[in-house]
Parts: structure tokens; sequence; C-alpha cells
């Protein structure tokens, strides 16, 4: 009778958590439809997650060099994706981009100033934007 009732509520919560995968299934294109295109929510997600969507403002933080390339990006090519997927965020916003940089981070015990991200000298330079 022991070894029944545990074989019942084990297939009881196999059902139950096929159905709950079933359901995030089914959400998952309703979770990310109105992402961009309402001016009454804020949507958080990666670079490398906004490609594809338009927002009408985007503010990218954390734009120190050492993080954005990342320090590990060494080669010529690991710099040029950085550069891509840096350019995939920037070109999400229909109307403002707000880069934030405070040209230093911490990570782990250290603390890394390395001024601002490369990448955005080379707007200021092409733009000629200064900083507000």
């Amino acid at each position: 009778m022991v070894g029944e009732k545990n074989s019942a509520e084990g297939e009881s919560g196999i059902r139950f958590l096929k159905g709950k995968i079933s359901e995030r299934i089914e959400q998952r294109p309703q979770r990310h439809k109105g992402c961009g295109a309402n001016a009454d929510r804020v949507c958080l997600t990666t670079l490398h997650g906004s490609k594809g969507l338009q927002f009408d403002v985007v503010i990218i933080p954390g734009l120190e060099e050492g993080r954005l390339p990342s320090y590990s990006a060494t080669t010529d090519e690991a710099i040029r994706e950085a550069r891509r997927t840096f350019y995939v965020g920037f070109t999400r916003a229909r109307h403002l981009v707000y880069l934030l940089y405070s040209g230093w981070y911490r990570f782990r015990r250290y603390v890394f100033e390395n001024g601002p991200s490369r990448f955005v000298l080379e707007l200021q330079k092409v733009l000629g934007s200064t900083e507000e």
C-alpha cells in the first residue's frame, strides 16, 4: 500500500510538472509580446536578448573598459564581437539612448579604474558629443 501511494503521488507530480512546463511554453511568446511596445512598463533584457526589439528609450549601464569589452576579449575578433553586441543594444533605441559608466568597477576583491569603454569613447569621437 505504501508503494502504491508513493507511485500514485509520483505520477501526479510528474503530471503536475508536465502541466507547468506546457503552461510556460504557451506563455513564452506572450511574456515578451509587449516588450518595447508599451510606455507603461520597463523591459529588462541583455544586449543579446534585445536583438530584434525596439524601445523608445534604452539605458545601457556598466560601460566601463574591462566590462565591455570584457577584459578577457584579447583578440581582434573578440573585440569586434563585443562591438557588434554593443551596437545591437545601442541601436534598439527609437528616441533616446543613455550610456552609463562610472569609469571604475569592482570585481570580486579588486577595483578596476579603466575609465569608460572604448566603444563609448569611439561614439563620442564620431558623434562629437560631450557628457551631460
